[in-house]
């Protein structure tokens, strides 16, 4: 009797989803050991990924939202002072297929935020958020190989190109670092904000090594002790590095890396000499990386035999090829005014910039991205009554990155 032969092999499954965004409306109240807020200078919110939760045809990203509140006390000759805030949304994102083994990977951003309502000691932030999620889910395809049990069988034979994840790996690296001043600055009076970021991230492959480095970028906006009301900033790097023993370390397998802020704190602490000079920083960094390896090989496509009859059935399977990391990297230029009413610019404090709507159209041999960038400007203003400021620009782009094994089939990926 005929035996078609066949080869188990694993293969992974772009599920596609859709790019969420929702707006979050939350309340707080300003400590009891501060001041109430007179008015608003500046206002911003950051937005992280804790928890990923993988329901029945859904994933659910548990997510805390950081707001930072610059600000003008209600006082006799008053000074900026900040507030940090926390609440937390989940995000539900469709996902028809998904399942426990599957790869998911949530990244969420702020693309405004503003205060809707303060009163007292109760205010309110609102903030729009934009969450893109990369699912995948590996399972088993049987490939035909080869008939047995018939002598003069004769095949055709097609070849094939799969992808599929081959390994995983999270790590976590702690930062602590107490970072003096340098010489000549005034002491700390109080920290007003402090806009984070990782810079710089790579890694090599190699003796079942992943290394990987970069640096966490910091910039801090800060009140010195001279002169009431005089702020200033300061920017420090912290480089940091981890290594992860992986298994797979061959030249045909494509790793991804991404780096993540999980946590992070600034506390101003007193030198050797009793003077606030120390920002004392702690930071958590998730280290996400998986691989991906392409398996080729022959299968059979048709057999025929003159001995005996037999029929061989079809169908179609849609598999995942893996083209690598698709990058390119371009500079942005505009010219920014301060909006009407706002003081004008005496020093910059930070630029802080994300990717807002995009629309990828992918052809043949290239895909193509259209967006808008979206910049924070916070700076110092020339104003005593209005000593900080804050306002966003939106720069829309266009970038065609040309590759020869991109399809019109390609699915993009997020990265």
């Amino acid at each position: 009797m005929p035996e078609l032969i066949k080869n188990c092999v694993k293969t992974s499954r772009v599920i596609p989803t859709e790019t969420v965004r929702f707006i979050h409306d939350s309340e707080h109240t300003v400590p009891d050991n501060m001041l109430p807020i007179s008015y608003v200078l500046a206002t911003d919110s950051v937005v992280s990924v804790d928890k990923i939760i993988t329901e029945q045809d859904r994933i659910t990203a548990e997510a805390s939202i950081l707001h930072n509140i610059i600000y003008i006390p209600d006082a006799e000759a008053p000074t900026p002072q900040s507030i940090t805030a926390k609440s937390m949304h989940n995000i539900i994102i469709s996902a028809p297929g998904v399942d426990a083994n599957c790869i998911c990977k949530v990244i969420c951003c702020t693309e405004q935020t503003e205060l809707i309502n303060c009163i007292g000691r109760r205010f309110s932030v609102r903030c729009a958020v934009k969450c893109v999620s990369h699912i995948e889910n590996t399972s088993e395809l049987s490939i035909p190989v080869s008939i047995d049990g018939i002598d003069d069988v004769q095949v055709s034979e097609s070849s094939y190109s799969i992808s599929t994840n081959v390994e995983n790996a999270v790590s976590y690296i702690d930062i602590s670092e107490k970072l003096e001043l340098p010489i000549g600055k005034p002491s700390f009076k109080c920290l007003l904000k402090n806009d984070v970021s990782i810079n710089d991230l790579a890694f090599t492959i190699g003796a079942n090594e992943l290394g990987i480095k970069g640096n966490l970028v910091i910039c801090t906006l800060y009140e010195s002790d001279d002169t009431p009301g005089n702020l200033r900033t300061i920017e420090n790097q912290l480089p940091f590095s981890d290594t992860i023993f992986v298994e797979q370390d061959d030249d045909n397998v494509i790793w991804n890396v991404s780096a993540f802020l999980n946590n992070f704190s600034a506390e101003i602490i007193e030198d050797n000499d009793g003077e606030l000079r120390i920002i004392d920083i702690k930071a958590m960094i998730k280290i996400d990386a998986y691989a991906h390896e392409t398996i080729s090989g022959n299968m059979i496509s048709d057999a025929y035999s003159l001995s005996q009859n037999f029929t061989l059935g079809s169908k179609t399977i849609d598999v995942y090829n893996s083209c690598s990391d698709v990058s390119s990297q371009f500079v942005l230029k505009t010219i920014a005014s301060v909006p009407e009413g706002l003081p004008q610019i005496s020093e910059i404090v930070s630029l802080s910039g994300q990717i807002g709507q995009t629309d990828i159209t992918v052809a043949e041999g290239c895909i193509t991205i259209d967006g808008i960038a979206l910049c924070n400007i916070l700076y110092i203003a020339d104003e005593k009554e209005n000593p900080v400021g804050s306002f966003a620009i939106q720069i829309p782009f266009t970038q065609q990155i040309d590759r020869k094994d991109i399809t019109t089939t390609s699915i993009p990926a997020l990265s």
